[in-house]
């Protein structure tokens, strides 16, 4: 059986650990399931399905529909960067875990975390930044940076951990109250000709959960957050 684990590190300016929580996550998103069902069709007869990228905005299965993206092919989809406008161009948006400010009625039914975004991606220069910015950000690891991607055999199965540490130098506490685990696909609007074709890339959530409780992370604290596959063997 497919599961996932999360855990949640805060420490201090001087590198103290403050808070942890750990669980096993309840919320593999609908929107995730809905594409794993598509998938498996033949990309002849794959059913128009809605999916919502992580803003709410619909894309669809098939393509009937606009904007469509066919046979889903990869629903891990574990892409480099978003040329598209979530929230604004060229956010190095996934893939990663991303934090929310409040805690979601229905993680299984959410679109990513829930309230404002505290956590989502490094912005460019020039733009706003989120209350908690990429720590010890690269340009050749996606989003700051992924922990352990090669798979690990334990004895729960084959593991794979994506984790994003998360560094609040907006001066001000900020509180986590949900995560969510993002991947993303690109989707097609038809122009008048192939060559007018749009094509936007669409972040969606595989994972959602509430903390336990809300935590806050104080300025020049650094949140380090994590998501665990478990692949059952």
């Amino acid at each position: 059986m497919l599961a996932a684990r999360y855990r949640v590190e805060v420490r201090d300016e001087k590198g103290r650990l403050v808070t942890v929580l750990e669980g096993d996550s309840k919320s593999f998103n609908i929107n995730f399931i809905n594409l794993l069902i598509a998938s498996h069709y033949n990309k002849d007869n794959v059913p128009v399905i809605a999916i919502y990228n992580a803003i709410g905005s619909p894309f669809y299965t098939g393509s009937t529909i606009s904007p469509y993206i066919g046979l889903p092919l990869s629903p891990f989809n574990m892409d480099f960067s978003a040329w598209s406008y979530f929230p604004d161009a060229y956010h190095i948006a996934i893939p990663a875990v991303w934090l929310g400010t409040s805690s979601c009625a229905n993680p299984a039914l959410a679109n990513g975390p829930c309230g404002s975004l505290a956590a989502c991606c490094y912005t460019i220069p020039g733009n706003p930044p989120y209350p908690l910015t990429p720590y010890d950000f690269s340009w050749s690891a996606n989003c700051c940076g992924h922990s352990q991607l090669s798979p690990v055999l334990t004895e729960d199965g084959w593991a794979l951990t994506i984790t994003n540490p998360w560094l609040n130098m907006s001066g001000s506490p900020v509180t986590v109250a949900s995560m969510a685990l993002m991947s993303g696909v690109y989707t097609v609007s038809p122009g008048p000709t192939e060559e007018l074709n749009r094509y936007t890339f669409q972040p969606y959530a595989i994972i959602v959960d509430n903390l336990p409780s809300p935590i806050t992370v104080q300025p020049g604290y650094l949140i380090t957050v994590s998501y665990t596959i478990y692949f059952p063997v």
